[in-house]
């Protein structure tokens, strides 16, 4: 590729310097018209150029140009949060554990090596990208912590893992803690068996000092993340800027990603990496960059330590990367490739990770206990299954799933229904952080059936254009991952099946064919259309809920009383009672008969109830 610096010709004449300027700017005002439709140029030149977003037919990308700096920043915020995992566990290793000093020095350490590695590759700019990476850090923090985490995973057990982080716990020699707020759940047993990656990077912030409810503004840092990163590819591929950014956009908003935004989940941090992850693959392979290839291993031990589910999942994905770099590049390069994705899933799943998974292993005899394994393994799927879910059997589950409306899967049963067809009970479900039936939303199933025939309306043209046949090749690699997966009817389990219809519309937009570009916007336009349903109906949900519960709080100080709280699932809630400055006592159950008011605790969870406030007598008190 080739971008110019001076866009004149100061040897030319003056009194026809002028009329050139003239003509070169109305070339250029021409040519980003026709780019930003997905046109060819429709100035004098041979480019296809947007303004300052020039892009040549070359592969290769340029140093300092908006597109380059755009994907240093996005790159350099997802390191942030990747290294923000590894930094921190390799000084547990080591025997440290988390304090305020300590914490601050490893995210210095962090946002510095990550803004270093991300400006030293793909620009040269540093200062640019410290603000951006700075400002995708900071805002999402802010953002996030408007909100507070209202569901159970994320107040419950999610909770007091990063607390026990904060306070010092290390995970890599240490039983997780005797937790007094922990009873029915056995709540020890998912912190000390489940993978950190998350909890570590939200602990980190808690022992520096930041509060719980900003410290979970990473997941929208990787979102933005993903999508600079991705968009940044697609226009390298040459797809046109506006619908390269649509893509981007649709494909970081994927819809498990948005629903738990404002919670301490990590099903849509996962979805992130791996759509951040599959775009370094691409910039790799496609746009021969090696250095994108060398950012995905930190990425990589970050992903594999989220969940148990991720570990397959970037196995088959990594599998991928190999075999395309095989055909791009043939075998050196590819055993090259395999043998750093092979040395970094080790240095993940055993070293970095070795809790909890070797510590599984060793314990338990298996690295994903307690979910698998026979010494008293725990099945946490009957319970969640529908019962719809469960009649349908493992063969038709995804199915079943697919094709009904969206529920949350505890007491409305799924039902059938006609793809694009959408009711106010959906669109409230489907802004649940849970939705156990129909997750990626009421109109996916409806994109399913557009990507279908668009896919086979580019097959064609893949043979002879190797843009269109390695986006095909991603979605068909995502939706095979998703095929084989045990739970893939559960929509937060399988959070790369949103890109297979991306997959199928970045084809498009880079295939020949007027018709095609027009299905591809009409594809994108309903899948942004669902993401913006979903992001509208589970924000307003969260605003509801983090209101409910501040104006409790409200009532409890204006009674100026003291309270016994049994806080069932919600133990998180002790961190507001605490900053709020209630006086209270914690119980396993209230019991007391003499309460002069008993209340449940206020958005408790999503369509949920529990918890009990008793009102101690003034007597008592």
């Amino acid at each position: 590729m080739h971008i110019s610096s001076n866009y004149g010709d100061e040897s030319r004449p003056s009194s026809i310097q002028s009329e050139y300027d003239y003509e070169f700017t109305l070339n250029r005002l021409l040519n980003g018209i026709g780019l930003a439709l997905g046109d060819m140029p429709l100035g004098g030149s041979g480019a296809r150029c947007n303004g300052y977003f020039s892009v040549s037919t070359g592969d290769e990308f340029m140093r300092d140009n908006p597109i380059d700096l755009m994907f240093a920043i996005g790159l350099g915020a997802a390191l942030c949060v990747g290294l923000a995992y590894c930094f921190p566990a390799i000084y547990l290793i080591l025997g440290g554990s988390l304090s305020q000093f300590s914490s601050i020095c490893l995210i210095a350490l962090t946002i510095g090596t990550s803004v270093w590695a991300a400006a030293r590759l793909f620009t040269t700019n540093t200062w640019l990208v410290l603000s951006g990476v700075l400002v995708l850090l900071l805002v999402p923090a802010i953002i996030s912590g408007a909100i507070l985490d209202t569901t159970i995973d994320g107040q419950e057990y999610h909770f007091l893992a990063i607390q026990a982080l904060a306070n010092g716990w290390n995970p890599f020699y240490h039983a997780a803690p005797n937790f007094p707020l922990a009873d029915q759940m056995s709540l020890p047993i998912w912190v000390d068996h489940y993978p950190i990656a998350s909890w570590m990077v939200m602990g980190l912030e808690k022992a520096a000092g930041i509060p719980y409810a900003p410290a979970k503004g990473f997941s929208f840092t990787l979102m933005v993340a993903s999508a600079l990163i991705a968009a940044s590819v697609l226009l390298r591929l040459g797809v046109a800027l506006l619908p390269g950014f649509a893509i981007a956009g649709t494909a970081a908003a994927n819809p498990i990603t948005i629903v738990q935004l404002f919670t301490r989940m990590n099903d849509g941090v996962l979805a992130s990496c791996i759509l951040i992850i599959v775009s370094l693959a691409v910039a790799a392979v496609c746009l021969r960059r090696r250095g994108a290839f060398l950012m995905i291993l930190p990425l990589l031990i970050f992903a594999l330590n989220l969940k148990f589910s991720a570990i397959p999942i970037f196995f088959a994905i990594c599998g991928f990367i190999c075999v395309a770099i095989y055909f791009a590049k043939g075998l050196r390069v590819a055993a090259i490739a395999a043998a750093c994705l092979a040395a970094t899933g080790i240095v993940g799943i055993f070293g970095i990770g070795f809790a909890p998974y070797t510590n599984n292993i060793l314990q338990f005899g298996h690295p994903f206990y307690p979910i698998m394994g026979a010494d008293g393994a725990w099945d946490i799927m009957s319970s969640n299954t529908p019962p719809a879910i469960e009649a349908a059997g493992s063969s038709s589950a995804f199915w079943v799933s697919l094709f009904s409306h969206t529920t949350q899967g505890y007491a409305v049963p799924p039902s059938a229904k006609l793809p694009f067809m959408i009711s106010i009970a959906e669109i409230r479900a489907a802004g649940g952080p849970d939705a156990r039936v129909a997750g990626f939303g009421p109109f996916f199933s409806g994109a399913l059936f557009l990507a279908l025939a668009l896919g086979i309306a580019c097959f064609a043209q893949a043979r002879s254009n190797i843009k269109v046949r390695v986006a095909l090749l991603v979605g068909a690699a995502m939706l095979l991952i998703t095929l084989v997966f045990p739970e893939n009817w559960w929509a937060r389990y399988v959070p790369q099946f949103w890109l297979v219809p991306i997959s199928v519309a970045i084809a498009c937009f880079l295939a020949q064919g007027k018709w095609k570009r027009i299905g591809a916007y009409v594809l994108v336009g309903v899948m942004a259309l669902n993401a913006t349903i979903l992001l509208v109906s589970s924000g307003v949900q969260a605003l509801n809920r983090h209101d409910d519960v501040m104006r409790q709080v409200e009532n409890l100080l204006a009674s100026g009383g003291t309270y016994e709280i049994d806080f069932g699932y919600s133990l998180a809630r002790t961190d507001v009672f605490d900053n709020a400055g209630l006086r209270y006592s914690v119980v396993p159950n209230v019991t007391r008969t003499d309460c002069q008011s008993i209340e449940e605790i206020a958005a408790y969870g999503p369509d949920r109830q529990g918890g009990t406030i008793c009102r101690l007598p003034s007597a008592v008190e």
